[in-house]
């Protein structure tokens, strides 16, 4: 790095070398958040693979950072300890994390709370995302999962995220559900069945 070579072989005054020791640690983290960027997009095989849940929204969080503190939304999380890895295609999902990010983010526009909480059942266990946003309207809840189906005045996107999220977890043996009062904000979770190694495919 061309940046850490100034630093090692310059003398500089305190002020310009933080100045310096801040551009290094920031090209860090751009690096580091470029290669997040890459394997998250690189298409997967699709095979289900044993994944610490707590880790992929982690990564996750951190893609979104930026965008929660440009929008004055404060996070919670509340991570149940020990809790099992479970058997799901790693980027599909991420993706549906990404995505319940980002609709609580834009659920919030003026600021406000998101929460994260994950539980272990019986044999499933629950990943769960709130805000305290503008909630959804009754009549929009049961069209929610739809293809197409969006809310947004702006084009931003296909309508395609939720009813995709939905797709995938429906796939991987689980389920995700909404629960929303208008004004007040949303409560999306997730539902994925604990996978034990005597269920692995021959």
């Amino acid at each position: 790095n061309t940046l850490e070579q100034v630093q090692q072989g310059t003398n500089m005054e305190e002020s310009l070398a933080e100045l310096v020791d801040i551009s290094i640690n920031e090209s860090n983290r751009v690096m580091s958040l470029a290669l997040q960027l890459k394997d998250f997009y690189r298409p997967s095989s699709g095979t289900l693979q044993p994944l610490n849940l707590h880790d992929a929204i982690e990564d996750m969080l951190r893609l979104k950072k930026n965008d929660f503190n440009r929008s004055n939304l404060n996070l919670t999380k509340y991570y149940s300890e020990p809790f099992p890895n479970v058997n799901v295609v790693e980027d599909q999902f991420k993706q549906v994390i990404l995505n319940l990010l980002q609709n609580a983010n834009e659920a919030c526009p003026k600021g406000g709370e998101l929460s994260i909480r994950t539980r272990v059942l019986n044999s499933t266990v629950e990943v769960e995302i709130g805000d305290n946003g503008q909630g959804i309207p009754q009549e929009n809840m049961e069209k929610l999962f739809d293809p197409f189906f969006t809310t947004k005045a702006e084009v931003k996107g296909t309508g395609l995220g939720l009813s995709v999220s939905y797709g995938i977890i429906q796939r991987l043996g689980g389920n995700l559900s909404v629960q929303s009062t208008l004004g007040e904000g949303s409560k999306f979770t997730i539902s994925l069945p604990i996978q034990m190694d005597r269920q692995k495919t021959s």
